[in-house]
């Protein structure tokens, strides 16, 4: 089955290499990049931002220039042929490069399964349940493998895939197809080998959602809901799949937008902004050191409770390094980077903060070219 997906993919490849022009600028040694950035754009670094339309619009292209965004993510709207895609990934990027800024993150949700973004030209794969019901991790290895040179053959480089929760409760409204399966121990290992095989091609992973959408009866799209579980089921089921991914080396965990009374006392935070969550539990207990990212700022149950720029000063004060928003306005995502600005330049924020997640960022952005 393997040699079957790599013969298939490099036939579908062949023309899409044709259509993309290849950008490439070297980062350097990241201190000394660091340290050549204005505040402004280390605080660029840690936002990924959804620009409108199939083709760079004039407005798109004044804040590319000016704001200078660390990614963009790629969603239906943007979506095309893959010759159309590799064109508007190309623009971002010379606009971006033209500007004196660096390389983007290029992300799109790009899962095995119901849910994936681009889709004409691009392969369709089974829901990953089949994948971890065929018992063998080299399979999951070749879809991440496969997807990933569709993926760099348009210019994307970060998937927000896999899925590491667990289908656990029917009822659930936003996970079941998109899930590898209910138990941990046979999903852990799919998981890590589907992130092991996009990484190893050279696009960076994105578990999530952190730590386990699986067990809700809410869609965070539309409220926030609650997982009311002890602490002991949590991390006997749904921080598995999480933990077999880390060790697998994922450069990337999404957090959810849920909250967790056993993880977290205060009422209703969601952990996508919980510091004892992102802080305490994924970096301290579970040593995480790459790029935690929230699941997109403009989903209900956060964009009801919480203004934009207060959102992320919460996310950053948890431990947050990329704040994701697939349909909030350039206005709004202006005002959410200067106000981070004017915090620094005020004290409100130490400007050591904005440089930790960049850090990680650049970090990120070096290896993966």
């Amino acid at each position: 089955m393997g040699r079957l997906l790599k013969l298939r993919t490099g036939i579908h490849i062949g023309y899409l290499f044709c259509c993309l022009l290849l950008i490439v600028r070297p980062l350097g040694a990241q201190s000394d990049l660091l340290a050549s950035l204005t505040l402004e754009q280390r605080i660029g670094q840690l936002f990924i931002v959804q620009l409108y339309g199939g083709q760079l619009t004039e407005a798109g292209r004044d804040f590319l220039t000016r704001y200078q965004p660390g990614g963009v993510v790629l969603i239906g709207e943007n979506a095309g042929t893959p010759a159309e895609v590799a064109a508007l990934v190309n623009s971002f990027q010379s606009t971006i490069i033209g500007a004196g800024g660096l390389p983007l993150l290029v992300t799109v949700d790009q899962e095995p399964g119901p849910i994936r973004h681009l889709e004409v030209g691009f392969t369709q794969w089974p829901t990953p349940a089949l994948i971890t019901a065929s018992g063998e991790t080299q399979l999951a290895f070749d879809v991440g493998t496969a997807t990933a040179v569709e993926l760099q053959a348009v210019g994307v480089n970060m998937n927000l895939s896999p899925v590491a929760d667990l289908e656990t409760n029917p009822t659930n409204p936003i996970i079941t197809r998109r899930s590898f399966g209910s138990n941990p121990e046979m999903v852990g290992p799919m998981v890590a080998a589907y992130a092991e095989g996009l990484q190893a091609n050279g696009v960076l992973a994105t578990v999530k959602h952190f730590p386990g959408h699986g067990a809700s009866v809410g869609d965070s799209h539309t409220e926030l809901p609650v997982i009311d579980l002890p602490r002991e089921r949590l991390e006997q089921v749904e921080l598995a799949p999480f933990r077999a991914a880390i060790a697998g080396g994922v450069e990337a965990v999404m957090v959810a937008h849920i909250w967790y009374p056993a993880l977290d006392a205060v009422p209703e935070r969601p952990a996508s902004l919980s510091p004892d969550i992102i802080t305490g539990l994924l970096r301290e207990e579970m040593g995480f050191d790459g790029l935690v990212l929230t699941d997109a700022l403009d989903m209900d149950a956060i964009d009801t409770r919480y203004s934009y720029p207060e959102a992320v000063r919460l996310g950053l004060a948890a431990g947050v390094d990329l704040f994701l928003s697939a349909h909030i306005g350039l206005g709004a995502q202006m005002q959410a980077i200067d106000s981070l600005a004017a915090a620094v330049r005020a004290g409100e924020i130490p400007e050591e903060r904005i440089n930790q997640s960049a850090r990680r960022v650049l970090a990120a952005k070096e290896r993966y070219g």
